[in-house]
């Protein structure tokens, strides 16, 4: 049971009556993601239920990489995951990433595990469909109150409160009927085939209704920069692509307004990923969601080109 998926699966009432809202997935356990190029990427998670290798956690220098299932290392064995490629060069970068993440699940992660971790770098990665996760996000109990300067969970202090919560959920998700769950995938089949093809017409004739997305998230963004102000951490934006974006253009003009407004520093991926001639190569079968092995490491060649080769780390 991962974090990300309190959004869709779980009922707002179980959150509210447990007064938690986790971040992450259970700690210290195996966990299996996906397979996107032949095999399962399976990993344990670290003491906080992210997929890192545990003892960076007591090393300086810490890097901290915020971001939904690219930097949650979708769908890569360990260590080739971008947080773990950084970590092969050298440099402790620990991944804070989950599947399904938005922008305001990213700034409660900064909030709750800035102070532990203690980054000279944040790193926020950045997809297209972050905009439109924000307005799935505030719906949610307790996830909405990051938009309060003060709030925060103390979720570093109760992983054991996380972990019988996430067991919980899961316990309860067994005890389904058969005839449920085939009728929960049907549903959920029909629902995503409608969204996809709404979403896909949308994006290219790029027409959206964001407006309202785009003032939340320079809310979001302006909150991120503080906490990371008060943390003495550098904070830097990656564009990464969607795999349409490197197969026609699309603008990022109102995004980039509002991180230059904020005075924020930009990695273009996506930009430079196209000037490589073949960015499809960067993919699975160069048609599959998450990057290959190669994809992660030319992500982490950039971060060290871009952020990390002049830093005294």
């Amino acid at each position: 049971m991962l974090a990300g998926l309190l959004q869709s699966d779980v009922e707002d009432s179980t959150i509210t009556n447990s007064n938690i809202y986790p971040l992450a997935g259970v700690s210290n356990v195996t966990t299996v993601m996906c397979n996107e190029s032949g095999y399962y990427s399976i990993y344990k998670s670290d003491r906080f239920g992210f997929n890192n290798d545990d003892k960076f956690y007591e090393k300086d220098n810490k890097i901290m990489i915020l971001g939904d299932s690219m930097i949650h290392g979708f769908c890569v064995n360990p260590g080739n995951d971008v947080a773990g490629y950084l970590r092969s060069k050298g440099y402790n970068a620990l991944s804070f990433g989950i599947a399904n993440n938005g922008p305001l699940t990213e700034l409660g992660t900064i909030r709750e595990y800035v102070d532990y971790v203690k980054p000279k770098i944040i790193l926020w990665a950045f997809h297209p469909n972050d905009l439109y996760d924000i307005k799935r996000e505030i719906r949610k109990p307790l996830l909405k109150d990051y938009f309060k300067e003060d709030f925060y969970q103390n979720l570093v202090n109760r992983q054991n409160e996380i972990d019988f919560f996430l067991k919980n959920i899961m316990d309860s998700s067994k005890k389904v009927t058969k005839s449920k769950t085939k009728a929960f995938f049907f549903t959920l089949k029909k629902n995503i085939r409608s969204h996809l093809t709404l979403h896909n017409l949308r994006y290219f004739l790029n027409i959206s209704s964001m407006s309202n997305n785009y003032e939340l998230f320079e809310e979001i963004l302006t909150l991120a920069k503080h906490e990371s102000e008060k943390a003495n951490a550098e904070l830097y934006f990656i564009f990464l692509p969607d795999h349409r974006e490197l197969q026609i253009p699309k603008s990022n003009n109102k995004i980039n307004q509002i991180l230059n407004k904020l005075d924020i520093k930009i990695i273009n991926f996506t930009e430079i990923m196209k000037k490589t001639g073949d960015p499809l190569e960067f993919f699975p079968w160069r048609r599959m969601i998450h990057f290959n092995e190669k994809g992660y490491a030319f992500l982490g060649d950039i971060i060290i080109k871009e952020v990390l080769s002049d830093k005294p780390f």
